[in-house]
């Protein structure tokens, strides 16, 4: 006969306190993920409603500007030049108001956007798969591809929102 005998256990064991301590860092772990991932994607949406909305705005700027768009003068700009500010000007042509809304719509790219740029050009037949080949021959009005460009974040991707107009 033993001289003490048996109690009852009560109580948790060393063992089962370090199995649910275990268990709760695996949840936690997968929960910062989750949370990380939440965050990236939530960036990557918001980057691509900026986009939506500087291709929108292009948009808006040939439809207000529509005689230099018909005429083609927002087909290729060279962005780098800063033209005359047609902001504060009353005499500014068209031509010279498509060259500002460019550079001003670069600049907003650049600005809001990593490594944000853009491009509107003159695309004809909007089916052939040519981008921006200028060809009017089966369209008597002209089709403006506007596109826009940025860094897709972790992944290092370009992404791309593409806009096709009639103005």
């Amino acid at each position: 006969m033993p001289i003490f005998p048996a109690k009852k256990q009560t109580g948790f064991s060393l063992i089962e306190v370090m199995v649910a301590t275990a268990i709760i860092s695996i949840g936690l772990i997968g929960l910062a993920s989750t949370l990380t991932n939440s965050m990236r994607f939530d960036n990557q949406a918001f980057l691509g409603s900026q986009a939506i909305m500087l291709a929108n705005n292009m948009a808006e700027r040939l439809h207000s500007n529509r005689l230099a768009a018909e005429a083609g003068d927002y087909d290729d700009i060279e962005p780098n030049k800063a033209p005359m500010s047609c902001s504060k000007i009353p005499g500014c042509s068209p031509s010279d108001l498509a060259r500002f809304d460019v550079f001003e719509w670069q600049t907003q790219l650049s600005e809001l956007l990593p490594e944000g740029r853009g491009q509107v050009c003159v695309d004809g037949d909007f089916q052939d798969g040519n981008d921006c080949d200028g060809d009017l021959e089966n369209n008597d009005r002209r089709v403006y591809l506007i596109s826009v460009h940025w860094a897709g974040g972790d992944s290092g991707k370009t992404r791309e929102i593409r806009l096709q107009i009639v103005p």
